[in-house]
């Protein structure tokens, strides 16, 4: 244990980490700083990985030990330093204190809603088969997907009829369509799709957040749309961002190309790399790092140049939670950094807390922000 973890310790401090690796020796940390016992890696060996770290910080943001509001974003990307500073917390913790429960990431759930309004729960539980219709069934797994299979039949015609996923804050789901398409529903997210794809195109609709990998069919090509946008594919991997709380919805691509168009507005071809942005009917393209955009599918969150209040927005979606902020200067911050997902809102906050930027208080399942 201890000498991978040194590696791993080591590639973080050298900023050779994947944005995964990058979350595993977060979530890692703050393991350790529940029970330093848990780990066999000693002070000295924290020490030493906070010292590296701190050595390739650029010189203007060395100050963070003396000057922590003024490093935020550099001190949240630290987390070594803020790790160590976690387990020599908890040292000095009371622990005849009773803890309250902590707030459980989200997980695996959403709901099916078919044509003639029958609802399915699905969660992780044991493999199951469900018959949608005469042509179409669905294998829920236990691992958190749905698959849909349609049975041929040459010449068949849509029938007209539609299932919507639901995925309720605190879940996310993968779907796997019949043509093949995959789905990754994030928080607080519903996909409508045809029962029975037919004719010459394939036609989905999304609100909230999905990461798309296409089958590819040149002959019937994709569409999806949400809200006022819509986009048109071959085959290509994607991932859309339009939640009705928030003004601005994104498309960014990562693989392939597509079209996309907002409202009466004329399309424009995006290529990988890009993102259209749609905020007002109008739609802007720019060069996008797509690992940010995604982030969420790979299991971690990226803060990268977001707001306080947007962050905190990604966190009441993944976590259930409601966010009452008690200082509204708070809201426009700029925060920066990677954390996983799979640690607890306590844990994610207490990071972000640590840079400074806010004091927050956990009161039932509202986050209390200052």
């Amino acid at each position: 244990m201890a000498k991978d973890a040194r590696e791993l310790l080591e590639k973080y401090a050298n900023n050779q980490c994947t944005a995964e690796e990058k979350a595993i020796v977060e979530s890692w940390y703050l393991q350790v700083s529940r029970s330093e016992d848990d780990s066999d890696l000693s002070p000295a060996d924290f020490d030493r990985a906070e010292e590296q770290l701190y050595k390739r910080l650029p010189v203007f943001r060395r100050s963070y030990r003396r000057w922590l509001p003024l490093a935020a974003a550099c001190t949240l990307l630290a987390v070594i330093g803020s790790g160590y500073y976690l387990i020599r917390q908890n040292r000095t913790r009371n622990n005849t204190a009773e803890a309250r429960p902590a707030i459980a990431p989200g997980s695996n759930r959403a709901v099916l809603t078919l044509q003639n309004g029958r609802r399915i729960v699905l969660g992780t539980g044991a493999d199951t088969q469900i018959a949608i219709n005469a042509g179409l069934t669905a294998h829920k797994t236990s691992d958190g997907s749905i698959v849909f299979t349609q049975k041929p039949a040459p010449g068949r015609t849509n029938t007209g009829s539609y299932s919507t996923i639901e995925t309720p804050q605190g879940g996310q789901y993968q779907v796997i369509l019949s043509d093949g398409t995959k789905v990754w529903l994030n928080a607080a997210s519903s996909l409508r799709f045809p029962d029975q794809f037919s004719g010459n195109k394939r036609q989905v609709e999304i609100n909230g957040e999905g990461y798309f990998e296409v089958a590819s069919n040149k002959s019937v090509p994709f569409y999806v749309s949400c809200g006022n946008q819509q986009i048109q594919v071959l085959g290509t991997h994607f991932n859309v961002h339009h939640y009705s709380d928030e003004q601005r919805s994104r498309v960014t691509l990562l693989q392939g190309s597509i079209r996309v168009r907002s409202g009466n507005n004329a399309a424009k071809l995006l290529h990988p790399g890009q993102e259209a942005s749609s905020e007002g009917g109008e739609l802007l393209i720019r060069e996008v790092d797509t690992e940010d955009a995604i982030a969420w599918q790979k299991g971690y969150f990226d803060f990268t140049g977001k707001t306080v209040e947007e962050a905190l927005r990604e966190i009441s979606r993944w976590y259930n939670v409601g966010i009452h902020y008690k200082d509204d200067g708070v809201r426009m911050r700029k925060i920066a950094g990677t954390i996983s997902k799979y640690q607890t809102a306590e844990q994610v906050l207490k990071k972000i807390a640590l840079t400074g930027i806010f004091h927050f208080e956990v009161s039932e399942r509202i986050i209390e922000i200052e």
